[in-house]
């Protein structure tokens, strides 16, 4: 997936993944490591939050359309890792917090 084309979106609106397909992914392990992989990215990236929910509801038994619609939220990723929010202190602001618990 490293040199992999980089896709301008997460999923297709027209995609219906269902549980009632015939042919399976042969790799249970490799898609339940890959999706809990990518649950956690969801911390840094909450706009693939509905995306990775939906491929996650097929985690015990996944079939190929839900490997490829992963696949494409990989793509997706390593499409927008370049995308940054810097955050940077400002001379002129200053942030000071305050608690009242002992």
């Amino acid at each position: 997936m490293v040199n992999s084309k980089s896709q301008p979106s997460l999923m297709l609106s027209s995609l219906r993944l269902t549980a009632n397909e015939s042919v399976f992914f042969n790799d249970l392990t490799l898609y339940q490591s890959i999706v809990g992989a990518l649950q956690y990215a969801t911390i840094t990236r909450p706009e693939i939050s509905f995306s990775i929910k939906r491929v996650c509801q097929y985690m015990h038994k996944p079939h190929i359309h839900h490997w490829k619609a992963m696949k494409r939220i990989m793509r997706y990723l390593a499409g927008i890792s370049t995308h940054d929010l810097l955050l940077t202190p400002s001379p002129t602001y200053s942030m000071t917090g305050f608690s009242d618990s002992d």
